[in-house]
């Protein structure tokens, strides 16, 4: 995501990454923190368990972690990259 965010932001405008985070079969929806500086703020997921607020460069910078409940082996956590441009455009 660092690197991503580096990025000058004419060259991020042909794709976006987007995070998910579920729970398992039977598990309630995931609950995700960012901590930073002792500062606890909830990431609102969206009904598929779309990141819908994601970390900036600063956050990153400032050494930020993000807590999943509940625990991680009854969670899934995931990226996809998705493209932005037009399908008939060239890459």
């Amino acid at each position: 995501l660092d690197v991503y965010l580096q990025l000058a932001p004419k060259d991020r405008n042909l794709f976006t990454p987007e995070y998910f985070v579920r729970g398992g079969r039977g598990a309630p929806p995931p609950r995700v923190i960012l901590v930073r500086e002792g500062r606890r703020t909830p990431v609102p997921l969206d009904a598929e368990g779309r990141v819908l607020s994601v970390p900036g460069l600063a956050d990153l910078r400032a050494g930020a972690v993000v807590e999943i409940t509940p625990k991680p082996r009854e969670t899934t956590a995931h990226l996809e990259m998705h493209a932005l441009a037009p399908v008939a455009q060239t890459m």
